[in-house]
C-alpha cells in the first residue's frame, strides 16, 4: 500500500462528461500519494464550453 503525503479538501465544480474542475484535479493528485476529499460546489453535464449545459447546484442538505 502506497504511503499517503497527507490529505487534501478539493472544492471545485463536477462535470459528468469531461475533464475540468474536480475531475481533473482530484485524479493527479491521487497519483501523488494524496488522499483527496471533495466536494462538489455545482454538477454540470459537461464542460461549459460545450453547446448544451445542465447544471445542478449543490444544497446544504446534500
Amino acid at each position: 500500500m502506497a504511503k499517503v503525503k497527507g490529505r487534501i479538501l478539493s472544492i471545485q465544480s463536477h462535470v459528468t462528461y469531461g475533464y475540468v474542475g474536480g475531475k481533473a484535479a482530484v485524479f493527479p493528485l491521487q497519483c501523488l500519494g494524496y488522499d483527496v476529499d471533495v466536494v462538489n460546489t455545482v454538477n454540470f453535464s459537461n464542460h461549459s464550453g460545450e453547446l448544451a449545459v445542465i447544471w445542478f447546484l449543490a444544497k446544504a442538505e446534500d
